[in-house]
């Protein structure tokens, strides 16, 4: 494993924050028109593609970078076995964060299971981006991945 001072752990963490919001919005789509199709809805795309992507991207990128960085950070610390379900409940943390945040009353909080499901996609989307990243870095760095 590659060993960096904090500053650089930081900088490595900063390419899957901006990676993330992509990964979360393609699964998130995928998971919203699978429930609306077994749901009998009918299917409708509202927006362009490269709308949604902005969209996404204008809410996501500075809650990965304001709350999943350091969450990241604090996850690289843990038991590897289970990172992944780390990484779920730390984006269910932000998103219990980003509520109380949003409605200023802790009394007022509901969660149920629409409400959780994007979080924790969420959290899992930063923990995908952080493996591709690191193992596009090792690789660099072992020489098997060349820029030519």
């Amino acid at each position: 494993m590659i060993n960096f001072k904090w500053y650089t752990r930081l900088m490595f963490k900063l390419f899957p924050a901006f990676l993330s919001p992509l990964i979360f919005m393609i699964v998130a789509s995928i998971v919203d028109y699978v429930v609306t199709f077994f749901r009998g809805e009918p299917l409708s795309f509202d927006f362009f593609f490269s709308e949604f992507v902005i969209i996404i991207y204008m809410f996501t990128l500075p809650i990965y970078l304001l709350l999943g960085i350091p969450f990241s950070m604090l996850m690289d610390k843990l038991n590897p076995n289970w990172k992944i379900i780390y990484y779920a409940i730390a984006g269910v943390i932000a998103g219990v964060i980003i509520n109380i945040l949003s409605n200023q009353s802790i009394p007022n909080l509901q969660f149920d299971i629409q409400t959780v499901y994007p979080f924790m996609i969420a959290g899992i989307a930063f923990y995908i981006a952080d493996i591709i990243i690191k193992n596009i870095v090792q690789r660099l760095i072992d020489g098997k991945f060349s820029l030519n």
